[in-house]
């Protein structure tokens, strides 16, 4: 599982939380706080993906060869 999958589940667990009568605010923002550093590690993930992608293709038009 990727950064951004798991982002997305840690999400889905937060809204979850908006709805449960055991959910303190300490709580609810605790869980923030993590899927905001997730959400950081995701991007990071998603801008290293494209840089080599795109080096990839650029070469690939470049020499005309499949990288």
């Amino acid at each position: 599982m990727n950064n951004v999958d798991i982002a997305i589940t840690k999400i889905r667990e937060l809204q979850s939380m908006f709805f449960s009568p055991d959910a303190s605010p300490n709580s609810l923002f605790k869980k923030s706080q993590e899927v905001i550093e997730l959400m950081n590690k995701a991007s990071v993930e998603i801008n290293i993906n494209y840089k080599e992608i795109s080096k990839k293709l650029t070469d690939q038009m470049n020499t005309g060869q499949i990288q």
